[in-house]
């Protein structure tokens, strides 16, 4: 059973009238429903944090390899590409605060 379908159960549990034991069933479902939304709240922000940071590593190494390319004297592009490397792939990824390490 998943996580989603004991919460589920517990609510719809708790909403039941229970004999002598609706009160307390109510409040302990009512109690682990509230822990369940707290923990999911916390992976959510642990999943967002951690999409949001591969996201600037992927960018940041695109931006490197990128860089690379456009730069090398055989590419074509007047005075190094100079005029559309705005920024170093350092400076890129000190602006996403990342470590993509020299390519």
């Amino acid at each position: 059973m998943g996580a989603a379908q004991g919460l589920g159960a517990a609510q719809a549990a708790a909403q039941r009238p229970a004999g002598g034991r609706g009160g307390a069933a109510r409040l302990l479902a009512g109690a682990g429903a509230a822990a369940a939304r707290r923990g999911a709240g916390i992976t959510l922000r642990r999943l967002r944090a951690a999409a949001s940071r591969r996201a600037a590593q992927m960018l940041a190494a695109t931006h490197r390899r990128m860089h690379q390319l456009i730069s090398r004297p055989e590419s074509g592009y007047a005075d190094g590409g100079s005029a559309i490397l705005l920024h170093t792939p350092e400076e890129v990824d000190s602006l996403l605060d990342v470590q993509t390490g020299s390519g």
